[in-house]
């Protein structure tokens, strides 16, 4: 009902029609989803997450109209922003910290019994 109340309001405020002209909206859509936190393979969100990532890419995407940024650019920070949201919600920062662990293994530090003295091997 929404996405057509929507498409009412943009046809209304344009004075030509597209076939594809909702194709813009659609990775930003994507990405907005995938911010909040919404899993691609189904699932279900909050409405407040949305509305903080959508504020979150509309600032985004304010600063580099600010900064001269061309849409081509702002289009694959958009993408490279999704995928890293999907590799987030595939692998989880769990996982990489494990991963990062395991690469860089050190022998845990000699710990000695309650009540032992350490002898010095000198005298």
């Amino acid at each position: 009902m929404l996405a057509a109340v929507a498409g009412v309001i943009i046809a209304a405020r344009t004075a030509s029609v597209k076939s594809d002209y909702g194709n813009s909206y659609l990775l930003i859509a994507i990405l907005i989803t995938v911010m909040a936190g919404v899993r691609p393979q189904g699932g279900y969100g909050r409405m407040v997450c949305l509305f903080f990532s959508a504020v979150a890419l509309q600032l985004l995407s304010s600063t580099c109209n600010l900064l001269g940024i061309s849409n081509f650019f702002r289009d694959c920070a958009w993408g490279l922003l999704l995928l890293f949201f999907l590799a987030y919600g595939r692998f989880g920062l769990h996982d990489l910290r494990v991963f990062l662990s395991t690469s860089r293994t050190s022998a845990p530090p000699h710990q000695l019994p309650p009540g032992a003295t350490q002898r010095n091997p000198e005298g």
